[in-house]
């Protein structure tokens, strides 16, 4: 049952680490929605990496995007006695979110808070 994990990693080995900068510059470009997310308690993908991440796009507004607040998101469960979620900053046309209490498995971990998130990226609320 399962697959030892030698040889898991290396029918993965070409899915593990994909650099999307291009990618992610040309849709910033091109006035594409982009949302990243991140578990602020991760292991893999850690929150100075992401941050690290985005400083290397060569977006024309990245600078006014980390000039931005970070600005502190609730479950609905929570709104009431404002314990805190995730923090959320965005500029334009990118979002960022570090999910509080959550690793890598976003909506495992932080299940209520994944789809407060969700919601606010489809119906495109503005905070």
């Amino acid at each position: 049952m399962g697959c030892p994990a030698g040889e898991c990693h290396a029918h993965l080995a070409d899915e593990m680490i994909i650099d999307v900068i291009e990618s992610v510059d040309a849709c910033l470009a091109e006035n594409v929605k982009v949302v990243v997310y991140n578990g602020m308690l991760d292991l893999i993908i850690n929150s100075v990496g992401q941050d690290r991440w985005i400083s290397r796009l060569n977006w024309e507004h990245l600078n006014e995007y980390y000039q931005q607040p970070r600005i502190p998101v609730y479950a609905p469960s929570q709104k009431k006695s404002q314990r805190t979620g995730a923090f959320f900053k965005a500029y334009r046309n990118f979002e960022f979110y570090w999910v509080l209490m959550s690793g890598h498995m976003v909506p495992i971990d932080a299940p209520e808070m994944s789809l407060e998130m969700m919601k606010r990226i489809v119906h495109n609320e503005k905070y």
